[in-house]
This record gives C-alpha cells, structure tokens and sequence, in this order.
C-alpha cells in the first residue's frame, strides 16, 4: 500500500476539494504548532475559514509541537491503545481490570495467568507438568501475539495490563516500548491494614501471620518502585499518558466510581441561536487549546450523507 507525504499543497479548501475528487483523500492534516500551552491563530481571527478549521471539523486535524516518529504513528492511527494497572498484591489490580474490561471494553493480559499457560503448554509427552521456570520471554512472545492479533481484526482492540511479571518496573517499561506511550498508568493503593485484611479475609484466617510480615514489606516496596518507576517513564508525555492513582481501600461501588472519573471527559457545551455562525469559530477554539469539537449538526448530516439508520 502506497503513502505519501504532501507537502506545501493543497493551500485552499477547493484544492482539497479536488485533490479528493480525482486522486486520493487525504488522511490526517498534521499542524505544526510550538510547545506553547495553546495554538496561536493566524492573527488571532477565530472565524477564519480554511484548511485547518475545516479538517478539525472533520476530525482530521492533528497538532504536533516536535518531530517524533512515534508521535506521528499515532497521529495517523497507528497506535496500540493500552493501559496499565499496577499496586501491591490484594490492592484489587484484576478487580478493577475486569470493571474496565466490563465498561471499556479493554482486553486483559494477565501475564501471569500467560505464564501458566504457557507451562501448560510444555509438559511433556507423558503430560507431566513442567516443573521449572517458565522463560520470561516466551510470556512476552504470547503477549505480542495477542497484541500482533488484534492489529489484523476489524475493530481496533484496546489492551489492558494487569500488573507484571518483569523484576523490575524498568524492565517491564523497556518491554513497552515497542507499543509506544500507554494511554494511562493506574496505580493502585491502600492502606497497610485494609491489603492486610484483604489477604486474611482471602486466606481465611483470622489474623496476618508473623512468618508473611517479610514478604509482606518486599510487596510494598516492589509496588512503590513500579509507582516511581512507571510515573517517572510516563508523566512526560502529559497530552498522551493519563497517570493517575487510585485508592482501593473503599467499597467497590466507590472505587468503581473513582476509577471511572479518571477516563471521563471534560465537556464544555456551546448554546446559541441558529441565526448565529459559531462553526468555525468553534473549530478554530479546539485547534487553539487542542480540544475535539463534535457538531451536532455536522454528526447529523455525515448520517445523512452516509445514508445510515440515523440519517434515515
């Protein structure tokens, strides 16, 4: 499949109206912008009619403030969508994995339940189990062919790590780079009494042994290093990474709640009279400060067009 780049062209809307008449469309207009907090309008004129508005509009606009490879895949799509949960054990990482997965709809990749899988898969002849150390990277070549899997299908799939299996979090990062930036980091915590309560209430006891008390601590400082780790990878990718965190040690209604408020967006509505032109204007605001504008007028007629059950 052949790409290009154009360059320099086209400079008006009727150039564009052309070029995707009789040659190809044109996938994704990227604007070259400085690293200031918002995008300066060619002189300030917010109801200024031209390529940009009109592809932000479309959703086919895209700023960037630096070349980055990685950056530029993304802006045309090219991005496996992933997050990441980390906390200590009995901090409620695959609980929450599996409300996402239930209200996202994020595929879980459970390294360890990978791991034990792939064990499976090397008994021997006789069935016997394989007794010794599952091979890191036989896990992380089942990780990318789930991944590698979910490119070819028709719906772009999202992923969802529910914790690791690496020594460190700066191996697990490193492993990472090959999907680019996460969508978010969700670092789960509580309080040493409640994660206490948890593993007692799990292993039905009636109060933490002293012999666990070590492996205990060694938990709690593997999760803190993960948290450090993992945010200090990631928070410099503000507008690509949401790192946030997340306290476990409520009921799951709440927690549920808390999780979920961290992938909301924030919505400004624009209310005016008909008679007033606010598309464009509207258009360039989101290109100033790097918002989506949705027109409710534009969604409908892109239904009509299409000829949908909608435009209908």
């Amino acid at each position: 499949m052949n790409k290009y780049i154009l360059t320099n062209f086209p400079d008006s809307i009727d150039q564009v109206r052309e070029f995707e008449a009789n040659c190809a469309k044109i996938q994704t207009v990227i604007y070259s912008a400085s690293d200031a907090a918002v995008v300066e309008i060619l002189n300030n004129n917010l109801a200024l009619h031209n390529i940009d508005s009109q592809f932000q509009k479309e959703f086919r606009l895209q700023t960037m403030s630096a070349w980055d490879y990685s950056v530029f895949q993304e802006k045309l799509g090219n991005k496996v969508e992933y997050g990441v949960l980390v906390g200590q054990s009995n901090s409620g990482k695959t609980t929450l994995a599996g409300v996402l997965k239930l209200n996202m709809e994020f595929t879980v990749i459970d390294m360890k339940a990978i791991s034990d899988a792939v064990r499976a898969s090397m008994a021997n002849e006789d069935g016997e189990a394989f007794e010794g150390e599952v091979p890191l990277q036989s896990v992380e070549e089942e990780v990318i062919k789930i991944i590698n899997q979910g490119k070819s299908g028709a719906q772009r799939a999202k992923y969802l790590f529910d914790g690791f299996l690496h020594g460190d979090a700066a191996a697990f990062v490193a492993f990472l780079e090959q999907f680019g930036v996460p969508s978010f980091v969700g670092c789960l915590t509580a309080s040493e009494a409640y994660l206490k309560g948890r593993h007692c209430k799990k292993a039905e006891l009636d109060e933490f042994p002293e012999d666990a008390l070590e492996g205990f601590k060694e938990q709690a400082d593997a999760a803190a290093a993960a948290k450090e780790a993992l945010t200090a990878a990631y928070s410099q990718f503000p507008d690509r990474c949401n790192v946030f965190e997340v306290d476990t040690g409520a009921s799951l209604e709440t927690t549920t709640t808390r999780i979920l408020s961290s992938f909301a967006p924030q919505v400004i509505l624009v209310n005016h009279e008909k008679r007033l032109a606010i598309d464009t204007p509207c258009a360039n605001l989101a290109i100033k400060y790097n918002m989506i504008y949705i027109s409710a007028y534009q969604v409908i007629a892109e239904h009509v067009k299409n000829n949908t059950s909608w435009g209908k």
